[in-house]
């Protein structure tokens, strides 16, 4: 198998279901709809789910990227209310509700933002997206996934899995206590630490917890993840590097018929201006190139 988990997460949750499509997951931190994303190989097996990821310019990838999915973009807590968001910059996936994750930002090198944003509670956006089954429930924000379960109608929605991020950020030691009390007195049972997530199975289904056994995890383990390669045309030994590099090539040979407006916003600062001569000229010196100007080909 082929995973886009940060710690192989996917691949667990694919071994103890089985191949069967059209399951319904509900991702809450969805995160890139690819990268790192602990439900993107399921979607590719045929589920589909709501995913909540509060970050505009990542929720916006998943329409184009992942269409069978409902995304919002909001943060989900225990109750409505409003509360500040800390943004980190490049850090997006460490990005949280607690002023910690801002602090911790300076150490690593990282600045951050903070945005006054709505909460709101998980029974809430199940209702809207009409979801009345969860499969899985994955609960990756960052510190506060207490009360992302504390705003859940366990009366109501009875999720057969979840998986649930047990490591505090900025730690390496996991935390579980902050919330296995809780989904214990609801008759769930911990089938699995993966050194990332704790993996909690319903009472009611013994067959998925007894599915976590050594020889699961010896074929989690073997399973090839994403984050193994570097940049896809970079990177030789990367599942798409051709395809990558042969786009590459192919949009560089292109760059005299793409809108400016759209060169001028992936251009570094002090770039030439579009329009201009040199602008002109540092199009042109890099198209000609790959552009069968026969100037070399590699």
């Amino acid at each position: 198998m082929f995973s886009y988990a940060q710690n192989l997460e996917d691949v667990r949750i694919a071994l103890s279901f089985g191949k069967a499509g059209g399951r319904t997951y509900v991702d809450v931190g969805g995160g890139h709809p690819i990268a790192d994303n602990a439900t993107y190989m399921l979607y590719l097996q045929g589920w589909s789910g709501l995913v909540v990821e509060p970050q505009p310019e990542l929720a916006e990838l998943y329409a184009p990227l992942r269409p069978r999915d409902t995304v919002v973009a909001t943060l989900v807590g225990r109750e409505e209310a409003d509360v500040d968001f800390h943004v980190i910059d490049r850090l997006h996936g460490l990005s949280s509700m607690l002023p910690a994750q801002a602090i911790a930002a300076k150490e690593w090198g990282a600045s951050h933002r903070v945005e006054r944003r709505r909460v709101t509670t998980l029974t809430t956006l199940l209702d809207r997206a009409g979801i009345t089954s969860i499969d899985v429930l994955k609960v990756d924000v960052e510190g506060v996934e207490p009360d992302v379960l504390a705003g859940l109608d366990f009366t109501r929605f009875r999720p057969v899995m979840m998986v649930i991020e047990a490591i505090f950020p900025g730690h390496s030691e996991p935390d579980y206590s902050r919330f296995e009390p809780m989904v214990t007195d609801l008759g769930y049972v911990r089938a699995h630490y993966d050194g990332l997530n704790v993996i909690y199975v319903v009472g009611e289904r013994p067959e998925l917890i007894a599915a976590f056994t050594p020889d699961m995890e010896a074929k989690a383990q073997s399973s090839a993840a994403l984050h193994r390669y570097g940049r896809a045309a970079e990177d030789k030994t990367h599942p798409d590097h051709a395809a990558a590099l042969a786009l590459s090539r192919g949009l560089l040979a292109r760059l005299p018929y793409l809108s400016p407006d759209l060169l001028d916003g992936l251009l570094p600062e002090g770039a030439p201006k579009p329009g201009t001569d040199d602008w002109r000229a540092m199009i042109g010196r890099i198209c000609c190139g790959t552009d069968g100007g026969k100037i070399h080909w590699d």
